[in-house]
Parts: structure tokens; C-alpha cells; sequence
């Protein structure tokens, strides 16, 4: 055998193992949710983030950023992003995931970790990359990785206009005389 094929094979094991790995995590947790009935990690509008009995979608780690500008003297705009895997067998529909966030970009919602509200402001939904996606024999699609990307949305604090009322009742007709 070549060393191109063996360093191929050792790859393509190194892969499997990882997926393996992954997939034991998970269930691992499914175990853990049986013994609570759900276990919410995070949830977005209607979009939650759990571990149930019936499915398996949980947040493998997020990563928050908060930041000053030193400059101006106030503090910028919060992000966020969320990456999770998703699979079929976890009983997930992928591609029903896939096309929920499409549909949501740049829709605003209060983010949620766990029971906290993040920031005092909604959150923007600014990206959605799909990665990693893998089909069945029949173009099923099988698992992906979903990165989620939102940006704070700041709430104008200016206070709407008034409105002009408009009194109602009978208009009298002026008549006007030339001379």
C-alpha cells in the first residue's frame, strides 16, 4: 500500500473516532435528560436549545463578547455566537433547522442562557453558517454544524412623535362675498 492511501485511511479513521466521540457525548446526555424531563440551555424567540427525551439539541459552548471603547468612553455593541452540531438520528429534522435560520436573518429577540437574559437589548441574528453537512444514500441530509452569529440590537431610547388630533363634529361652510 502506498503512504498516500495509508495516511487516506488513518484519516478518514481519525474522522470516524471523532464523530464517534461526539455521538457518545451526546448520548451521554440524553441519559442525563431522562433523568430531568427537559433541560433548556439557551433559547432564542421560538428556537430552543435542549436535551429531552424526543430530541437531542444542545449548545456544545458559546462564546460572548463584551467590549469598551476607550475612545468614545461607552461600551459597544454585545455579540454572540453559537455553535452546535445537529443529526437526524438525534431526532432533529436538519434540514428544517437549516432553513429556520435562513428565514429568521437579521429578525430580533431577547437571547437567553439558561434561564438569564444576555444583555439588556434583543439580539440580532446576523449569520447562519452551515458546515460540515452529510447525507444519507438517498440525499437525506444526515448531520451539519450550524455557526450562529448575533449582534446587540440598541433600543432608540427617542420618544415617538405625538400624533395630530383631529376634532370631529360638523364643518361649517363660509361663504365669501366679493365686493
Amino acid at each position: 500500500m502506498s503512504t498516500k492511501k495509508k495516511t487516506t485511511t488513518k484519516v478518514k479513521k481519525k474522522s470516524k473516532q471523532i464523530k464517534t466521540a461526539k455521538i457518545k457525548t451526546l448520548t451521554t446526555k440524553v441519559k442525563s435528560a431522562k433523568k430531568t424531563s427537559n433541560s433548556v440551555m439557551a433559547k432564542w424567540g421560538s428556537k430552543k436549545w435542549k436535551v429531552s427525551k424526543k430530541m437531542i439539541l444542545p449548545i456544545e459552548n458559546a462564546s460572548l463578547n463584551m467590549s469598551y471603547d476607550t475612545e468614545k468612553k461607552k461600551k459597544e455593541k454585545r455579540t454572540c455566537t453559537i455553535p452546535y452540531n445537529i443529526y437526524l438520528e438525534f431526532g432533529v429534522d436538519v434540514k428544517k433547522e437549516i432553513d429556520f435560520w435562513y428565514k429568521n436573518l437579521g429578525k430580533n429577540n431577547p437571547l437567553y442562557l439558561g434561564k438569564t437574559r444576555f444583555g439588556s437589548n434583543k439580539m440580532k441574528l446576523t449569520g447562519a453558517d452551515v458546515t460540515e453537512v452529510a447525507t444519507t444514500q438517498n440525499g437525506t441530509i444526515r448531520s451539519a454544524s450550524i455557526s450562529l452569529s448575533f449582534e446587540e440590537v440598541k433600543e432608540s431610547k427617542k420618544k415617538a412623535p405625538k400624533k395630530k388630533t383631529v376634532r370631529r363634529g360638523t364643518v361649517k361652510q363660509l361663504n365669501i362675498v366679493k365686493k
